[in-house]
């Protein structure tokens, strides 16, 4: 049971590293040091997650990175509502853009699941 907890600690890390990660010239080891300034979940964990998974984890270890996982989801969220909106004023609509109405149907299914 433990495992399952550990996989997906290690699948909240991975994404959270993705969104960290500048592209080409940057290190994992760098995002991994940011994202412990950002969310305050040390760099040992990250590596830790990364290479050497723990068969256990603590409980706070655990709903740290969840936390962070979700307010990350949900500044994307936010982030992706204000580009729909700046799209819309430019005169893109769902009936005219593919981009613009996967967007919307992407906002719809999280408004969906959350509520």
């Amino acid at each position: 049971m433990s495992e399952t907890y550990v996989h997906e600690a290690q699948r909240w890390a991975t994404a959270l590293l993705e969104r960290e990660h500048r592209g080409p010239g940057d290190t994992l080891d760098a995002a991994m040091w940011r994202a412990e300034q950002k969310w305050g979940i040390d760099h040992s964990t990250f590596w830790a997650l990364r290479y050497r998974p723990p068969r256990e984890m603590f409980v706070s270890v655990y709903m740290r990175l969840r936390q962070a996982y979700e307010m990350e989801c949900v500044r994307q969220e936010a982030r992706l509502q204000h580009e729909l909106m700046l799209a819309k004023a430019a005169g893109f609509h769902a009936a005219n853009s593919s981009v613009v109405a996967e967007a919307e149907a992407l906002l719809r299914k999280e408004k969906d699941a959350a509520g």
